[in-house]
């Protein structure tokens, strides 16, 4: 399993020139899955994207996580 985590400031995802999907500041995942992947490494990796660093603070230093932005 690997994930690839880029931040966005304006996403979107179209189907037939249809928005489907958007949204303004967050992440978006390219994730790959195989058969032999489990719960355990699934989880693991949720929660490791879950606290990256990667979000500006009020100082404009990447301080926080997704879960400290919502």
């Amino acid at each position: 399993m690997r994930i690839l985590v880029q931040r966005s400031l304006n996403s979107s995802v179209s189907v037939n020139n249809k928005i489907v999907g958007k949204i303004e500041k967050g992440l978006v995942l390219f994730v790959g899955f195989t058969n032999s992947d489990t719960e355990k490494e699934i989880e693991y990796l949720i929660n490791k994207v879950l606290n990256l660093i990667i979000f500006d603070d009020e100082n404009g230093v990447m301080n926080k996580s997704v879960l400290d932005v919502g």
